[in-house]
């Protein structure tokens, strides 16, 4: 699962939430859903410059500083999730998300309340919406609470970016991405 954050004018931000499947054998350790308890934190040595929230800012053009990620794969299952430094996927060409669409997304948002308290838009529902969406395309599947929580301990991190003023929010984007090398 990778989650990063854009920030934008007109009520958004982006923050991406993916998790990367691997296909292989079923394993005795095998881990049918991740743990915020296992969450791992590495964060930035150089954070980025916030924009100001006003007109320059653009949807999808600015992200935050940091991404939430969890690996899953067939013989161990999911990974432990970490939050690390933004950074770019490593995808193979041959990923099966390239070639057969197996990825899936949602989102939601986080905003500044007048008491200044930030607060998510409906987490629960959008990682209802996201666990749905991997039952359906048979992409695997997770313990919604836990995502919840990992996803409200990523706007912890990020909550600098987290516009106070009306009309701005940071968009938290999740999503599901197939990363087995294979085109058959």
């Amino acid at each position: 699962m990778a989650l990063h954050t854009l920030l934008h004018k007109s009520r958004y931000s982006v923050s991406v939430c993916g998790l990367f499947v691997k296909r292989g054998l079923a394993h005795r350790s095998y881990q049918e859903t991740f743990r915020f308890v296992d969450l791992q934190e590495s964060l930035t040595k150089y954070p980025k410059l916030i924009p100001p929230n006003d007109d320059s800012l653009k949807f999808g053009k600015v992200m935050t500083d940091h991404m939430l990620e969890v690996p899953w794969n067939n013989v161990t299952g999911w990974g432990s999730p970490t939050i690390s430094p933004y950074h770019p996927l490593p995808l193979d060409p041959a990923a099966k998300c390239l070639h057969y669409a197996l990825e899936l997304f949602e989102g939601t948002k986080a905003y500044c309340g007048d008491d200044k308290k930030i607060r998510m838009f409906r987490p629960t529902d959008n990682c209802q919406r996201m666990h749905d969406s991997a039952t359906r395309i048979a992409l695997p599947t997770f313990d919604i609470e836990e995502l919840r929580l990992c996803l409200h301990r990523f706007v912890e991190v990020e909550k600098n970016w987290v516009p106070d003023q009306p009309g701005f929010s940071l968009y938290i984007r999740p999503t599901m991405i197939g990363t087995e090398v294979c085109v058959t």
